[in-house]
């Protein structure tokens, strides 16, 4: 079996890794790894990680808990990149919500399509208070003919940077991110991640619903 990582950067997330950590034990794929990496939080997202530590290896999760000062979420993924093991690689924010099939339809469908370096899968946007009330889709349209992934990227069109919604193969991240770091900025690690995978490789769509993206005033993101 094929292992998949997780890498998830966080900063003071006390309000919600009860429900991500939670979403991480129900995944139905093994072998699984989860980076978790703290990135200066003030709050008690350190003591909550620690909580989750025999929990997650009592349902058959690799973890490690990489704790740094703040330094923004590219800094936070490059630590990430630097110890994580797996043939195969989902990241995601800590406040974003995989569904139990995720890594498990990603997997399925990468190890059915050798011909593309990563892919994407289909998601919801939901309200913070209101969880069952959809406020979006998010799935991108696939172009007829050659796909204008990188160039999309670009133009911001048809497109979607909730990392929440990707997998990609640790060997097409090693050919296409020179020397697996990406430049330490506060913001636009998606863009990093997402450009050169969509300059050299193709990228596989998925049908499946796999992810949710809980809207609320105060995310990261939707600052």
């Amino acid at each position: 079996m094929k292992k998949v990582s997780i890498i998830t950067p966080c900063y003071n997330g006390e309000s919600y890794l009860d429900r991500y950590f939670t979403s991480i034990i129900q995944q139905t794929y093994r072998p699984l790894e989860l980076v978790f990496v703290d990135d200066g939080s003030t709050d008690r997202t350190a003591e909550i990680a620690e909580q989750y530590k025999e929990k997650l290896s009592e349902a058959g999760v690799e973890f490690h808990c990489i704790r740094q000062e703040n330094a923004g979420q590219a800094a936070a993924m490059n630590a990430g990149f630097r110890v994580f093991t797996g043939d195969y690689l989902i990241w995601c924010d800590s406040d974003d919500i995989l569904l139990p099939e995720n890594a498990e339809k990603k997997v399925n469908f990468m190890e059915a399509n050798p011909q593309y370096g990563f892919a994407i899968c289909r998601g919801r946007v939901v309200n913070e208070e209101e969880p069952e009330k959809l406020l979006g889709r998010l799935y991108r349209v696939r172009p007829e003919g050659e796909d204008s992934f990188f160039y999309d990227l670009i133009r911001e069109k048809n497109m979607y940077f909730y990392p929440g919604l990707y997998i990609a193969r640790r060997a097409a991240m090693e050919r296409d991110i020179p020397g697996m770091q990406i430049y330490p900025s506060r913001l636009g690690q998606n863009w990093q991640i997402l450009l050169p995978l969509a300059l050299h490789e193709k990228c596989g769509y998925m049908e499946d619903d796999l992810f949710r993206y809980k809207k609320k005033k105060k995310s990261h993101s939707h600052s």
